[in-house]
């Protein structure tokens, strides 16, 4: 494998399908969706029908192909982590889906010792909190601690402003890249053990929507919500867009 073809939030849109093509031209090598299959945007055209059976064409989409959580799929697998744009219509289906098949979902990719893959990145902050064992590999940890125990990946930190009870630091299903940025700051002359762990890796994730088509990256945190696709040459660690 030396190419990784990563498709951020799709929210019901077909931007995806690029990925075909990709999977067609290089068997192999690998796709990853960041999670957000669901909920589609107001103004953008696109039904929650739209949106259930776009899911089901990526489902069906299985080789040589990661499919991750984010955090609009988690109120589809427990809806006492129902946030903003819901389908009550569609809740049953989708519950079905990402239960029925758990070996199909994951939180967290690690690929090549180096690349860490969630929806909204890892805070060193919430990693620490919640004292993941770290006697495994970082995608297993996080993978095993979600099927345990799903309360902690519902954690919002207070810039989200729902009238939710909030805490002081975001899951890898909701944290915001500000939040990476502030802790990445705050973090600069840590000797703190736990963000060691966390910081040896380069993370990839989407959810936070940056308004452009072009990825932001922060040190080794890497942000492309941009509604397109990205390539990553895992020989140069360069993307396509870099």
């Amino acid at each position: 494998m030396n190419k990784v073809y990563i498709v951020p939030d799709v929210h019901g849109r077909r931007f995806w399908e690029n990925a075909l093509t990709f999977l067609r031209d290089n068997p192999n090598d690998l796709v990853i969706f960041l999670g957000d299959y669901t909920d589609p945007y107001p103004g953008e055209g696109i039904t929650d029908k739209d949106a259930y059976f776009n899911f089901l064409s990526i489902i069906e989409f299985k080789n040589n192909v990661v499919l991750l959580i984010g955090n609009h799929e988690l109120h589809y697998i427990d809806k006492s982590f129902r946030c903003q744009r819901y389908s009550k219509e569609y809740y049953h289906n989708y519950h079905r889906m990402l239960t029925d098949d758990k070996d199909l979902f994951q939180i967290c990719k690690k690929i090549n010792s180096k690349y860490v893959f969630t929806h909204a990145g890892i805070l060193k902050g919430w990693y620490d909190k919640y004292r993941c064992e770290n006697i495994y590999a970082i995608d297993e940890q996080l993978n095993d601690f979600f099927l345990r125990d799903k309360v902690p990946f519902g954690d919002i930190c207070n810039w989200y402003n729902w009238g939710k009870i909030h805490c002081e630091y975001s899951s890898p299903l909701w944290a915001d890249i500000r939040e990476h940025v502030s802790e990445e700051l705050s973090y600069a002359d840590s000797k703190n053990t736990i963000f060691r762990k966390c910081s040896g890796y380069v993370q990839v994730f989407g959810h936070t929507q940056l308004g452009t088509k072009k990825l932001l990256r922060y040190n080794d945190k890497i942000c492309l919500d941009t509604k397109s696709v990205h390539l990553l040459d895992l020989t140069t660690g360069k993307f396509d867009d870099e």
